[in-house]
């Protein structure tokens, strides 16, 4: 059998229908690999914008320092399970020699300014609030530190 015979091999080969069915197999292999590059470029520019944009906005965690009075353990323990209990606040000691209270807070989920007045609802003055009445109703009579300042 040498000559011109064609095997139904070398038939499939060359029939049109077996080419469009290869060809179509190259488009949709090159569209599958189009849109999984389209992605990977998508996923890199998603990811340099959030770090650029991580990096304008500075760090989100900062340290305060706020003026607040108080004279005593139990205030120093009110203050600081006060500022503590703040949304946002993940750090607070307050130093009762200096008056000062030394907070970290999340400047996303809050401010000096809300840390102050959760302070001052507690019971303790701040530098820009001033607790309504006296000291909070649980404190002992040291706690009155607003009656020895005058105000």
């Amino acid at each position: 059998m040498s000559g011109i015979a064609i095997s139904v091999f070398d038939t499939i080969l060359i029939s049109p229908t077996f080419f469009q069915f290869i060809l179509q197999q190259k488009i949709t292999i090159m569209n599958t690999f189009r849109i999984f590059i389209a992605s990977l470029c998508l996923v890199a520019i998603t990811t340099v914008a959030r770090a650029q944009n991580a990096k304008l906005d500075g760090p989100f965690l900062v340290k305060k320092v706020i003026k607040v009075y108080g004279t005593c353990d139990e205030c120093k323990g009110r203050i600081e399970k006060t500022a503590r209990r703040t949304p946002g606040v993940t750090y607070a000691h307050w130093d009762a020699d200096a008056q000062k209270l030394l907070v970290e807070y999340n400047r996303t989920k809050t401010s000096p300014e809300k840390i102050q007045q959760a302070i001052a609802a507690g019971g303790h003055d701040t530098e820009a609030h001033k607790t309504p009445g006296l000291a909070s109703a649980d404190s002992s009579a040291c706690c009155h530190h607003r009656t020895g300042r005058g105000k």
